[in-house]
């Protein structure tokens, strides 16, 4: 359970980061998708 929050917090992180940096949209992306594979 711990780590599944952990992985909660980081995907809000991740989200903050699109919300504040636009150019990393691409990238982040990519990543979500493989993870969510």
């Amino acid at each position: 359970m711990i780590l599944v929050n952990s992985i909660n917090s980081l995907c809000q992180e991740m989200e903050n980061l699109h919300n504040s940096e636009p150019r990393f949209n691409i990238s982040t992306s990519s990543e979500r998708e493989r993870f969510e594979e």
